[in-house]
């Protein structure tokens, strides 16, 4: 059996997968140009805090818009796209209109706008996805599989919640919460990956991790759990079958002139300390194994926990959204 990896042709093949013919969802319209994805409104429920301003027949004019990209899958992960859906609330008049003009039967009226604005209103909220080619089937960060409807059912009622009476602020805090703790995150996750390149020769691409589309990124944590972080293969220097990079044997130099440098200013005020460590260094074989222990810390075990904590930061994105 063929497997298609082959990605998304049009927005009339992508619509198919969300199943808006029963009318809960209308107005739909294709995104233009090279961009796959579309644009869909539905109603806010009626009894909410928020309050839909409605023309003089009483029907809505503020929805739900809903616009929904596929974007096409990178070369790492060839059999992957992500969907991200937006949601926001939206005049359908104005949609037609350049403003109100509130003799026109379909306009909103005054009245209903002054209400609707002092109500409580809907927090405009933004999720991603993850659409797998090879199965055709569409699911969340943490493996859950979903239908395309109900991922529009999910994230309208992540909306709704915005403005719910028990839900909405906690809701809306957290959201903010999360979309703070998700650019310190990334800001983390760069800085970490500078690090392990530009002083511990490891390969990793500068941006792993800190992009848009993170699933990518969980993606790669898993298949690194199977292999050791590779060392960049230039430069390297060998002392006693020790392969190791100009750049640790300057790490390392740098770390040992400070530590003589700490030495020299308090050998004053701790001179036992400092007689202890006079003799220590005396001695070839200690200072030798003191040398080795520094590097195997600095170029072992240090790159792996930077590498560990990029990783956990990884998969606190992957919980921000």
């Amino acid at each position: 059996m063929t497997i298609n990896i082959q990605p998304m042709g049009s927005t009339s093949e992508f619509l198919k997968y969300f199943e808006l013919s029963n009318g809960v969802y209308f107005d739909v319209v294709h995104f233009t140009g090279q961009n796959i994805g579309f644009s869909v409104q539905r109603c806010y429920p009626d009894g909410g805090r928020f309050k839909p301003a409605r023309d003089q027949s009483g029907k809505h004019d503020s929805v739900a818009l809903l616009q929904v990209e596929y974007q096409f899958p990178t070369e790492a992960a060839p059999s992957n796209a992500s969907v991200t859906v937006r949601i926001g609330r939206t005049s359908r008049y104005l949609h037609t209109h350049p403003g109100y003009f509130f003799n026109d039967p379909i306009c909103p009226t005054e009245a209903s706008l002054r209400e609707s604005r002092k109500s409580v209103l809907p927090a405009e909220i933004s999720a991603t996805y993850l659409f797998d080619q090879t199965q055709s089937s569409f699911m969340t960060a943490k493996g859950k599989k979903l239908s395309g409807r109900e991922i529009l059912e999910e994230v309208f009622q992540r909306h709704c919640d915005t403005f719910h009476f028990l839900r909405g602020e906690p809701q809306q805090s957290l959201w903010w919460a999360k979309t703070k703790m998700d650019a310190l995150c990334v800001r983390g996750i760069m800085l970490i990956n500078w690090a392990l390149v530009k002083f511990f020769d490891r390969e990793i691409s500068p941006d792993d991790g800190a992009t848009n589309d993170i699933f990518f990124a969980h993606l790669s944590i898993e298949k690194e759990k199977e292999k050791e972080l590779k060392r960049i293969e230039k430069d390297t220097l060998t002392f006693a079958n020790y392969k190791t990079s100009k750049n640790m044997v300057a790490l390392v130099c740098l770390l040992m002139i400070l530590g003589f440098a700490l030495y020299w200013w308090h050998k004053g005020t701790h001179p036992d300390l400092a007689q202890f460590l006079k003799q220590f260094f005396s001695n070839p074989i200690l200072s030798g194994c003191a040398v080795f222990l520094l590097f195997f810390f600095v170029d072992t075990l240090l790159p792996k926990w930077l590498f560990d904590f990029r990783n956990a930061l990884i998969r606190l994105r992957l919980w921000c959204i």
